[in-house]
């Protein structure tokens, strides 16, 4: 059932056309850990995927993705899950990454609520840039 909801979700997330950011690439759906099993011990949520995560499709793969990885070993789980609000990247004009805004975290935030409901972790940690 988990797993049905789950695939239930990810086909709604990747079918998005709420906001604009669809049209920017590739859905960001996150990544987890090696033993995951509900409740989850840890989700850490980003803003929105940047360059190499949309071209990966995976959330945190870049530079400080290798840092968070580091920080997780010493969390020692591998019952976690690493997931933005924002699941498109946000660019501007000249394609660079932006902070998203308030209409697209907000067309966003109920696919990142479902996911806390299905993965009901322990411990959230919210990395948010300036």
């Amino acid at each position: 059932m988990l797993i049905d909801e789950l695939k239930k979700l990810n086909d709604e997330i990747r079918s998005c056309q709420k906001c604009p950011l669809y049209q920017n690439g590739k859905v960001v759906l996150g990544r987890a850990g090696k033993q995951v099993k509900i409740p989850i011990d840890l989700m850490i949520v980003g803003e929105a995927p940047g360059a190499e995560e949309a071209q990966q499709g995976l959330a945190f793969v870049g530079r400080s993705g290798k840092l968070l990885d580091e920080w997780i070993k010493a969390f020692e789980t591998e019952n976690y899950l690493i997931t933005n609000v924002v699941k498109h990247r946000p660019i501007d004009n000249n394609s660079r990454d932006r902070p998203p805004t308030k209409e697209e975290i907000d067309a966003c935030k109920g696919y990142l609520i479902r996911q806390i409901e299905l993965f009901r972790p322990k411990k959230i940690l919210a990395l948010w840039s300036k």
